[in-house]
């Protein structure tokens, strides 16, 4: 019994997570109209201005402005006593070796000039390169719906709204009790 009853509840909730709609957008900065412009600051809540129905957060994401190709100083030297045959065989080699650089919003830059491929007759492979990220930090609001919509509700019920940003399904003939069937 234990086990259909628990089995039930996850089905009943994964039944409305499934059929819940939740609509959010991003803008850039975390400012408020309503409040005379009012600028917030990370990790900040209020109601959106353009709707009462939508709450805002203010977080912060990296936007990436460019990507450069850079040679690596890092050389890999070999001992003396090495042969150049085992060199090649003990030399580490990494792939795909990047790095994320930090610049302000303002800045402006170009990448340096492309080097060209470097043949390393020791090693026996060509001088490592890496991509290079830049990317700046930059205020944005995340606002989710704090209305609940439902994408499709059972025949035998009706969505009935609460409040002016809430609402729930029940059952048609009945519309004090909730509704509990599938809603797939």
């Amino acid at each position: 019994m234990k086990m259909n009853s628990a089995f039930l509840i996850v089905l009943i909730i994964a039944c409305c997570i499934g059929c819940v709609v939740s609509v959010c957008y991003r803008e850039v900065g975390c400012v408020n109209t309503r409040k005379k412009y009012r600028d917030y600051k990370i990790g900040q809540r209020w109601k959106s201005s353009s709707d009462p129905c939508y709450s805002c957060k203010c977080i912060k994401r990296k936007k990436f402005a460019m990507a450069c190709l850079e040679p690596v100083n890092k050389r890999t030297e070999l001992s003396v006593r090495k042969s150049l045959f085992t060199g090649r065989f003990e030399s580490s080699v990494n792939y795909n070796l990047s790095e994320d650089r930090r610049i302000s919003e303002l800045e402006t830059m170009e990448c340096p000039p492309t080097p060209i491929p470097v043949y390393n007759w020791t090693t026996g492979t060509f001088e490592p390169t890496k991509i290079v990220y830049y990317y700046y930090i930059r205020k944005v609001s995340r606002c989710c719906s704090r209305f609940t919509k439902f994408s499709y509700v059972h025949p035998s019920c009706k969505v009935v709204k609460i409040s002016r940003c809430q609402s729930k399904a029940v059952m048609k003939n009945n519309p004090r009790k909730i509704c509990g069937k599938r809603m797939s």
